[in-house]
């Protein structure tokens, strides 16, 4: 059923695109992904549409106050973070640096609906920047919003396909989905991107438990170990 929905999608889409539609063009590639993120045809017309759409002028803040607000961050003083950056957005509605920003300090604050905001936001202004989908779709997750969470891990890597920490985040999604095989895959293409990937290979461990591969299971717990030997869990 999935799939007859995105070859739908697709086909619409590319009707658009014919008519030089390009923002309807595109929203649709883009729900096409949320269906079936591993369509080739539509990450590789996402990827074009995207990158021969006009980039929107950003205009950032000084390099000095941006400099103080990732200063804040780093020092984990996240409520002044949002304050800030919250205030300068005002006055530099279209700086994406702001906005992921302000995302990813709301985030850690556990303030989901804020962050979602401020990765939207961020990739609305740089349609190219591969972070704001994949710190989008960790929001998502968090709030147990997994197929929008699967569809913002597939923009980001349809726009980075070497993007090995959104290949882990994606099989984590599809972990809890209960899509063992694909959270499986997923797992592996992040370590066949980052060899000493400790995360993706204690995550594929786990997945490979969760599918009765307990022999498997064990040799990624193994290499996980090998690569981070302070991992308790």
């Amino acid at each position: 059923m999935a799939e007859r929905t995105a070859d739908q999608l697709l086909k619409k889409a590319r009707s658009h695109e014919a008519k030089r539609e390009q923002d309807e063009a595109r929203r649709l590639y883009e729900a096409v992904l949320e269906t079936a993120p591993g369509s080739r045809q539509a990450h590789q017309a996402f990827r074009a549409l995207t990158r021969s759409r006009k980039q929107v002028m950003v205009l950032d803040p000084p390099k000095d106050v941006l400099k103080q607000i990732v200063v804040l961050y780093n020092q984990r003083r996240l409520d002044l973070v949002v304050e800030k950056a919250g205030r300068l957005v005002k006055k530099f509605p279209s700086s994406f640096v702001l906005w992921n920003i302000i995302g990813a300090a709301s985030a850690q604050l556990g303030q989901l609906d804020r962050a979602i905001e401020g990765f939207r936001k961020a990739s609305e202004l740089n349609p190219e920047f591969p972070d704001a989908y994949s710190n989008l779709g960790n929001a998502y997750k968090a709030q147990g919003k997994l197929s929008a969470a699967v569809g913002s891990f597939a923009r980001a890597l349809a726009l980075k396909p070497d993007f090995a920490e959104a290949h882990n985040n994606l099989g984590v999604v599809f972990q809890d989905q209960g899509k063992l095989d694909d959270a499986v895959e997923s797992f592996k293409r992040a370590i066949q991107l980052k060899r000493d990937y400790a995360a993706a290979h204690n995550n594929l461990g786990s997945a490979l438990r969760k599918a009765g591969r307990s022999k498997e299971a064990v040799a990624s717990y193994r290499r996980a170990l090998k690569f981070d030997s302070t991992n308790a869990e």
